[in-house]
């Protein structure tokens, strides 16, 4: 199981990085392949990764899509997924992984 850690503030204060990075040190255990983290004004995220099915760097996290003003952080495993990635090519979608 990855490790994740966060935080959104809602007073106005940009997200401490420094607060997520001791988090993610709490979490390192949980995910020895990767560590990587984003910030950007009120939120900040944090990712330990633990390498299951996409072992390229194409499944590092946080993942990021900043011309749609995205960030994410997640950790499970869709074993259905060779299903998911046909049925979205076939909607236009482009992918970065393999897995």
């Amino acid at each position: 199981m990855c490790g994740l850690a966060g935080e959104l503030r809602f007073d106005g204060e940009r997200a401490d990085l420094a607060a997520v990075a001791r988090m993610m040190g709490a979490v390192a255990r949980r995910g020895p392949d990767h560590a990587g983290s984003f910030s950007d004004g009120a939120l900040a995220l944090g990712h330990q990764r633990l390498s299951i099915l996409d072992l390229s760097i194409h499944g590092h996290q946080p993942m990021v899509d900043r011309e749609a003003g995205l960030a994410l952080v997640f950790n499970g495993t869709i074993y259905n997924h060779p299903e998911l990635r046909e049925e979205l090519r076939h909607r236009g979608h482009r992918f970065s992984s393999s897995g």
